[in-house]
């Protein structure tokens, strides 16, 4: 038996999008800068692709930026508003538990930046008045703020509003861009986007295609191009336009929204039957969660008495697959940063994975991986007590 149990690092493509793609690459080939009827055929069915992502955003073709992914719609952003403010005394505000195609970019700038970092409350989100501290001693100077929709290790929605709400109090002209990439298509955020300035979105966290995501820009004249060259993307990101991948990802906003309210309370019965599970076969557990506003697809749990790394890997070993959180730490052990910034103690943070899934898991699934868990925490600890 094979269990798939990390969707938030990757989610398996779906037939009807696959098809799409197939379609795609068999009937319209053409490059869509082409000048010639074929190529405007094809460039016509990308526009309505765009459009069609964009009921479930705002605005129209020019507030969106086809890109490669989420990293590149992060980075694109914020290497912009790095050059745009290039030897001007702003700074830049991000938060502790931001994705690393986050931070690592914003790193490069706080070398000749101030920069400002958000704390997490016990529950994982935002401190707004943390938040209200810094906006106050950066009342002058903030221009530019990033931050997250949705945690992508522990699943938890952030107060993005309110926290607006006071960014706009305190510094009204800073540029707010959120990473929305493990919430598009998983919980509603058209209430978001009047509020912010730009918007990260991917693909392949809601069963689309991998190499291609957007931004979504409310006013695309306060971006520079990064990718220069044709002018495609109204100038913003030159290259030819990934047609396939682009109807693919159409196709994969479509079918996940049009079933968000049905999947997600599958996703919270699959959530409620997993934990119940664990409870009547693990000793020394927690559930590292929110308990009004969290995403139902995700559980990180902490074990304690347990290395994280060695759980997974023997439950690889019985054909399921998880992580210990992102992906992208995935070839560095030392404990995520998203748990020291939630200041978990210590005696638990080694023991954390996180289990990520889709409103397919089924009943003996579930038994099956919650079985194998058990079996693993007691043999890990009578091994630990040698």
């Amino acid at each position: 038996m094979q269990i798939y149990l990390d969707h938030a690092a990757t989610s398996p493509i779906t037939s009807d999008v696959l098809e799409e793609m197939n379609k795609a690459y068999k009937d319209l080939y053409a490059n869509p800068s082409s000048a010639h009827s074929f190529g405007s055929r094809v460039e016509k069915r990308c526009k309505d692709a765009k459009k069609n992502i964009l009921k479930y955003l705002s605005g129209n073709l020019e507030n969106i930026i086809i890109t490669s992914g989420g990293t590149e719609s992060n980075n694109h952003v914020i290497f912009s508003q790095g050059i745009k403010t290039f030897q001007k005394p702003e700074s830049f505000l991000t938060s502790s538990i931001e994705h690393k195609s986050v931070l690592e970019p914003i790193k490069f700038w706080s070398l000749s930046k101030e920069l400002s970092v958000l704390n997490v409350d016990k529950s994982g989100q935002y401190s707004l008045d943390h938040l209200e501290k810094l906006l106050k001693k950066g009342k002058n100077h903030v221009a530019f703020i990033s931050l997250m929709h949705v945690n992508n290790e522990t699943g938890i929605i952030q107060p993005i509003e309110e926290a607006v709400r006071l960014i706009k109090q305190y510094v009204p002209n800073a540029f707010v861009h959120v990473d929305g990439v493990q919430a598009f298509g998983k919980i509603p955020i058209k209430n978001i986007l009047p509020w912010v300035d730009a918007y990260s979105i991917s693909a392949h966290k809601i069963k689309g295609p991998r190499g291609i995501g957007a931004l979504w820009v409310k006013q695309p004249g306060k971006l520079l191009p990064l990718i220069r060259g044709g002018g495609q993307e109204n100038n913003h990101r030159s290259g030819t336009t990934n047609t396939p991948a682009l109807l693919g990802f159409e196709k994969a906003v479509s079918n996940c929204y049009q079933k968000m309210e049905e999947n997600n309370r599958k996703k919270h019965q699959i959530r409620e039957k997993i934990i119940k599970e664990l409870s009547e076969k693990v000793d020394d557990f927690y559930i590292i969660e929110s308990a009004t506003c969290q995403v139902p697809s995700i559980v990180m749990i902490a074990f304690k008495k347990i290395k994280g790394e060695v759980l997974i890997h023997s439950l690889e070993a019985d054909g399921i697959f998880l992580s210990a959180g992102s992906a992208c730490n995935a070839s560095n052990s030392q404990i995520s940063h998203v748990i020291k910034a939630m200041n978990i103690s210590s005696e638990w943070e080694e023991g954390v994975i996180r289990i990520s899934f889709d409103e397919m898991l089924e009943d003996h699934e579930i038994v099956y991986f919650t079985n194998k868990i058990a079996k693993h925490c007691t043999e890990i600890r009578r091994w630990v007590k040698r």
